[in-house]
């Protein structure tokens, strides 16, 4: 059985979440000072920003690494998507997104936070590059498409000058 979060608390959850920032703010502002408290929010969001392009621009280089080594990719790909997300946190403004982005990035955290992912999403996302391989075989195929099939012979077809073409615009 699995709980759902009630829609209708979220404008409060986001409230919160507003205020704890801004009382994390004015509480750290209030022992380092304003200036310092402004240049911690300021490289937080510059470290995150160059986390976030650094793991973008590895992203593809350790899937082509994970695929020719055969490891599992999806362990590449998940642990990847979990450092975006902390550098995504480093970058939104504010004290409390910034520490959650920094515990994100401890291998151990990371680590959980995967073993989560894969025990509670794993059925409803995979990842898969290349070519497939068939159901029984070896050989890949390309995927069936669900619908109708039609099945013309030649003398059931003709094609059609596509300067006399009833779309053609005048």
């Amino acid at each position: 059985m699995s709980m759902r979060f009630p829609l209708f608390l979220a404008p409060l959850v986001i409230f919160g979440y507003i205020f704890a920032e801004i009382a994390a703010f004015i509480f750290v502002g209030s022992k380092i000072g304003i200036v310092p408290s402004l240049l911690l929010v300021l490289l937080s969001s510059l470290a995150g920003i160059g986390l976030l392009r650094g793991t973008i621009q590895g992203f593809s280089r350790n899937i082509k690494a994970a695929t020719r080594q055969n490891n599992n990719v999806d362990k590449a790909v998940i642990r990847r998507l979990i450092i975006c997300v902390s550098a995504i946190l480093l970058i939104v403004p504010g004290f409390i997104s910034s520490l959650c982005g920094l515990i994100m990035l401890l291998p151990p955290i990371q680590a959980a936070l995967a073993d989560f992912i894969r025990k509670n999403g794993g059925d409803k996302a995979s990842f898969t590059f290349g070519k497939r391989p068939a159901a029984g075989g070896t050989e890949a195929r390309s995927p069936r498409r669900s619908g109708r099939i039609i099945d013309l012979e030649p003398e059931n077809y003709h094609a059609r000058d596509p300067e006399n073409s009833p779309w053609k615009k005048p």
